[in-house]
């Protein structure tokens, strides 16, 4: 049996066993998880980059997305998330979640995609109505849509619009 390690490091320093995990009061510089004074901030608009969706992988992904290439996408705006930290990170990561699902739906897996647009609805619950450059309200409403349209058998005719010029 290999032991666990004794120390552990990484991006955001490191730490002993018996030591507690690196934390910072202020969520928009990075602390490895979110609590409630950041998430107020965040809901505030008193933190956060901006996320540019005009230039490089964000731009890309979208232009993939578009085309309904869901699983270029997907990579594309992982690539971002990967060096994202909080709040944009658990943001695009719903991004990348309900890019993946549409992925899922394309290859006929309704069951993946379900779970991925249940998790990214989940994660967009603690967003305000517009943030990093997207209308996070209507895109919960369409993702809402598209679950009730799987358990239904009811579907909407298109994909989630909120990151296309509408068709």
């Amino acid at each position: 049996m290999i032991p666990p390690p004794t120390r552990w490091g990484g991006a955001r320093g490191s730490f002993s066993v018996g030591e507690s995990f690196p934390r910072e009061d202020n969520y928009c510089r990075g602390s490895w998880s979110p609590g409630f004074a950041a998430m107020r901030r965040m809901r505030k608009g008193r933190c956060g980059v901006s996320l540019d969706w005009q230039s490089g992988e964000l731009a890309e992904g979208l232009g993939c997305y578009r085309r309904r290439e869901f699983f270029v996408a997907h990579e594309h705006w992982e690539l971002v998330w990967l060096r994202l930290h909080e709040p944009e990170k658990s943001f695009v990561q719903a991004i990348v979640q309900i890019t993946a699902a549409f992925h899922h739906w394309q290859q006929g897996n309704a069951a993946g995609t379900l779970s991925l647009l249940l998790r990214a609805q989940s994660r967009l619950a603690a967003y305000p109505a517009s943030f990093g450059g997207i209308a996070v309200e209507p895109l919960r409403t369409e993702i809402e849509a598209w679950l009730r349209g799987i358990e239904s058998g009811n579907l909407p005719t298109t994909y989630p619009a909120t990151f296309t010029d509408g068709s």
